[in-house]
């Protein structure tokens, strides 16, 4: 375990920041998906799913990256419903039916029934070894800086660190930013901030 001492007092990340859950249905991130039949706008909408938090309903129901969502509780998505829709596949407070469409884009091919349930939102989404010939590259996808699971990221960076990776490929791309208290320690007491094994 990586521990951190400042100023003589040992203070280990994974007990200073405790980790809170939050109902949902696992989503990380929506895109929002505008509909046009010969290059008009047909007034519907749907949603992108970018990335699922593992072992949450909507991983579980077997809907992650691609999936595209157009209907839910048997309604379709459109422009008066859009931001009501958003919030409930974020932040839902019940259970909601999902229909989503086929790899080809079709409409409402599947129905899913998912419950919101709590759920701890770990932003080190992926990470992985990837080796190319000897060339040994960490790939590692972070979805927010959340304090409270520092200690799951420095878990991963210290496999890549044991891998002997040559490289890193730190993917940002559904990272909308986020708390980063010990950016700040680092910056504010450099010299007083070590490692311990």
């Amino acid at each position: 375990e990586i521990r951190l001492s400042l100023v003589g007092s040992e203070m280990c990340i994974r007990d200073r920041f405790p980790k809170e859950p939050v109902y949902g249905f696992g989503a990380v991130s929506l895109a929002i998906i505008s509909y046009t039949d010969a290059g008009k706008e047909t007034g519907q909408y749907g949603f992108a799913v970018m990335a699922v938090y593992p072992d949450s309903p909507m991983a579980r129901a077997g809907l992650g990256r691609g999936t595209i969502i157009n209907q839910v509780d048997g309604q379709w998505i459109t422009a008066g419903n859009l931001n009501a829709v958003y919030s409930k596949l974020l932040a839902p407070n019940g259970a909601a039916t999902l229909s989503v469409a086929d790899n080809q884009g079709g409409f409402g091919v599947s129905e899913h029934k998912l419950t919101a349930e709590l759920i701890y939102e770990n932003p080190v989404l992926y990470h992985d070894v990837l080796e190319y010939g000897e060339h040994k590259i960490g790939y590692l996808v972070y979805a927010s800086f959340d304090a409270a699971f520092d200690g799951e990221l420095l878990d991963a960076l210290q496999a890549f660190k044991d891998a002997g990776i040559n490289d890193l490929i730190l993917d940002l791309r559904l990272n909308g930013g986020g708390y980063v208290m010990l950016s700040l320690i680092h910056i504010s007491e450099p010299t007083r901030l070590r490692r311990i094994s």
